[in-house]
């Protein structure tokens, strides 16, 4: 999980993180879960419309991140469900050997608690960050021999939406929690 805005995750945290620490950590707890996707119809030239729903476990020893660290002796988790439309396209083949494609899932999610930076997020924005907006942009990787196997690259992003003006704000929260991800997808 990056304890960074989702500008600097996107790039994995090669920003600099601004929160008044001379070394703040990049990344405090972590993340595992799934996810299904299922394409609806296509929208030609390889774009399609579909749907996400996943589940995760947010884990860690920071129960609190990043001023001040409050860290714990036993794992501190937080449970995750979002869901979405989402669009992605199918890919382009680059020398007969990998094909590259990608993403982007927008829809809402929610959590049991807030553990590491989107606890402190939440305590500064007198904020609740139980249901937050979720975006989720990816790029994907397959060979020709595995097309149905990709290896994929993925930011997860929860956002209040408070300085988006098109979007009604959720939470009293600008910034809920980033992280960046990579995983395994088995298309059938």
């Amino acid at each position: 999980m990056s304890t960074s805005n989702l500008g600097s995750t996107l790039v994995f945290n090669t920003f600099p993180l601004g929160t008044g620490m001379l070394n703040p950590p990049n990344y405090d707890n972590y993340i595992a879960g799934a996810a299904y996707d299922h394409d609806l119809f296509a929208l030609g030239a390889g774009f399609y419309f579909g749907g996400e729903v996943g589940i995760a476990d947010r884990f860690g020893n920071y129960k609190e991140c990043c001023n001040p660290i409050v860290t714990s002796n036993s794992v501190v988790q937080s449970a995750e469900f979002w869901a979405g439309p989402q669009i992605r396209y199918a890919g382009k083949l680059l020398f007969d050997v990998i094909r590259i494609g990608g993403g982007i899932t927008a829809g809402l999610s929610t959590v049991t608690n807030s553990i590491g930076t989107e606890l402190e997020r939440q305590i500064n924005d007198a904020g609740n960050a139980h249901l937050l907006y979720y975006l989720g942009p990816e790029i994907d990787f397959s060979t020709p021999a595995l097309q149905n196997l990709e290896f994929v690259i993925k930011v997860q992003h929860r956002s209040g939406g408070k300085k988006v003006p098109v979007l009604p704000t959720l939470g009293n929260m600008v910034e809920g929690y980033n992280a960046n991800v990579a995983g395994i997808r088995y298309r059938f």
